[in-house]
């Protein structure tokens, strides 16, 4: 049980570190594919409903 806690934590700090990623791109660099966050973000959204 507290292995899925565990893996559910890290899966929300990879969320987390994501969305400040894709933010802090949009403000320094706009010319950067939004893409490439979109699919790193549905890729840790699926580890984090995995995790559940």
């Amino acid at each position: 049980m507290s292995n899925t806690f565990a893996a559910t934590r890290v899966a929300l700090g990879i969320m987390l570190s994501t969305a400040l990623v894709m933010a802090a791109h949009q403000v320094w660099t706009p010319s950067f594919t939004p893409l490439a966050w979109t699919l790193l973000g549905v890729t840790a959204g699926f580890s984090l409903s995995g995790s559940v």
